[in-house]
């Protein structure tokens, strides 16, 4: 809007009546030097207004985006710091505290075991300087341990955890009991054994079939395979106690010099031995078959699953090859089944 001159603006009363005229003629002049002309015409926009300028027309200005205001300090959790919390939590709850005693006490175990076979007398009657069960005793149950802190897989942690405590169990009381027999204490030695013997089953049981059924989610492949487990474990049962039930003098056993048991079983002398082949041959026959259900897996998963079943196959196959050569290449059995539980975890 432009200032125009008139009757109107003339006629103002007052004292300063002059002084007024005379600022409005020359704001006139100023503003209106000749003809008046309109403005071109504008694009509609938004308008920013800045308080701290002099009043006057509003000049029109591109609208800008304000940067948002900075929040104040902001605490940021890496990634990496949760897993220790979780940890600690764990450690200090009775189940992480339970599987650690497990995982410590197995490792001791296994240790004693190995110095021990080591100062046995020449002519001991092993079969191998070392067994699968010494790798299984010193690194299962560590794996164990990581899995119940970090994935909660209980049933896979704890079969880890007992059964690597078995193995360790079966490597260091056997080295006691022969040593003990070297040093002529049968009565010892025979107590000794049978708690070999209890480890021996246990390790086979939990390790060799339990664990490949469960693994890797923890759960059967399908409940029609509990029959399955149900028989692994009564066979085990039986199998270990045949063992620890051993007569003194069983017919056509290959040992020239037993450990007599105290928990001996005279009548079982005639079927000692076909007993105890039929035992161990049922549970190679359920450490294969539990193998296969690793197979069936891996046919039914998806290619995240065959993935993830992909390594424990592997392990666990090679395992069982190793288990039917025998004693022959005892020093690869001890490392290959050490490594079975980094392919688990």
């Amino acid at each position: 809007m432009h200032l125009q001159t008139g009757d109107q603006e003339r006629a103002v009363p007052g004292a300063h009546g002059v002084g007024h005229e005379l600022a409005r003629a020359d704001a006139a002049g100023a503003a209106s030097p000749g003809p008046a002309t309109t403005p071109p015409e504008t694009t509609p926009g938004p308008v920013t207004v800045h308080p701290e300028t002099a009043p006057g027309p509003a000049i029109p200005v591109p609208a800008t985006t304000r940067p948002e205001t900075a929040p104040g300090p902001v605490t940021v959790h890496h990634p990496e710091t949760v897993p220790d919390s979780v940890l600690a939590a764990f450690l200090a709850s009775p189940r992480g505290l339970l599987s650690v005693a497990v995982a410590a006490v197995s490792v001791l175990l296994s240790v004693a075991g190995l110095v021990l076979t080591v100062r046995l007398p020449a002519g001991a009657p092993m079969e191998a300087p070392a067994m699968p069960d010494l790798g299984a005793g010193l690194t299962f149950p560590l794996a164990g341990v990581f899995l119940l802190a970090h994935r909660g897989h209980a049933i896979t942690g704890w079969l880890m955890c007992l059964g690597g405590l078995s193995c360790a169990i079966r490597v260091s009381f056997q080295a006691m009991a022969l040593s003990a027999m070297a040093a002529g204490d049968l009565a010892a030695a025979g107590y000794l054994r049978a708690i070999w013997v209890v480890g021996w089953a246990g390790g086979g049981l939990l390790l060799a079939v339990l664990l490949p059924l469960y693994s890797p989610d923890g759960r059967l492949p399908s409940a029609r395979w509990r029959p399955f487990a149900a028989l692994a474990v009564t066979t085990s049962v039986l199998g270990a106690a045949l063992m620890v039930a051993r007569p003194t003098s069983p017919a056509g056993l290959p040992v020239p010099r037993p450990i007599p048991s105290p928990f001996a079983v005279e009548a079982l002398a005639p079927y000692y031995v076909m007993a105890h082949k039929a035992a161990q041959n049922f549970l190679l026959f359920f450490v294969v078959v539990a193998m296969a259900s690793q197979i069936l897996r891996f046919r039914r998963a998806d290619a995240a699953g065959r993935r993830q079943v992909a390594w424990p196959l592997s392990a666990f196959a090679g395992y069982v090859v190793l288990l039917i050569t025998g004693p022959a290449l005892w020093l690869l059995a001890v490392i290959w089944t050490g490594l079975i539980p980094v392919a688990i975890v």
